[in-house]
């Protein structure tokens, strides 16, 4: 990494921490923050409501989602995993309080 982008680094890291301060403005920092957790302006339209669940895996796994979609070629990574999450749902039998999110114009599992 050269040394600008070293620097233009440590100053975004130096703006994005606020120094420590007084009760009253830690609490209107506190505020702002968690209002600008909710749905922010840039959050796409389908993303809203919705959580990201990730997780690091051997890159084999990867391998298998891709040769998944290559033989379903209408089938998204998102589709793929909806279904092995209702799998894994039933299988150790966790009921699902809120419905996965489906597509529209999903094709059925027996494509």
């Amino acid at each position: 990494m050269d040394m600008a982008k070293k620097s233009a680094l440590r100053d975004a890291i130096a703006g994005a921490v606020a120094p420590p301060s007084s009760g009253k403005k830690r609490t209107k920092l506190v505020a702002a923050a968690a209002a600008k957790s909710g749905n922010r302006k840039d959050t796409r339209p389908h993303r809203i409501g919705l959580v990201n669940v990730t997780g690091y895996f051997d890159p084999a796994v990867k391998s298998s989602f891709r040769a998944i979609q290559m033989k379903y070629p209408t089938r998204t990574l998102q589709d793929i995993l909806e279904e092995a999450f209702e799998d894994l749902f039933l299988k150790y039998e966790v009921p699902q309080t809120s419905r996965l999110h489906h597509h529209a114009g999903k094709k059925s599992k027996g494509e």
